[in-house]
């Protein structure tokens, strides 16, 4: 996954930093939305059923719950298992040389 450089493009985000500002977003949360967008540049958003159990070690219904906190603060939508970001990233941000874009 493209982690490295997602990640500095969430930092230099300012919508996303003053979404993920809210007190309910704690490191977990904020970790999982990397991951999320993570998943999307590499088109494996749709597998969050399946990968986020994995990546976490928890069951489904607490990957669920984590992903309700980060829909609530308006950086996910959510319907049903699937996910969709809210302020999805344009891959020309990505570097290069990480290969993701």
């Amino acid at each position: 996954m493209c982690t490295e450089a997602v990640s500095q493009v969430l930092l230099e985000d300012e919508a996303i930093q003053n979404l993920m500002a809210d007190p309910a977003m704690d490191v977990l949360h904020q970790q999982v939305l990397m991951t999320l967008y993570s998943l999307d540049v590499a088109h494996r958003l749709e597998q969050v059923r399946t990968l986020l159990p994995i990546y976490l070690g928890m069951k489904w219904e607490r990957c669920s719950e984590v992903l309700d906190v980060i829909s609530n603060v308006g950086l996910i939508k959510r319907e049903g298992d699937n996910v969709k970001l809210t302020h999805p990233i344009a891959r020309e941000r990505l570097s290069s040389e990480c290969g993701c874009g």
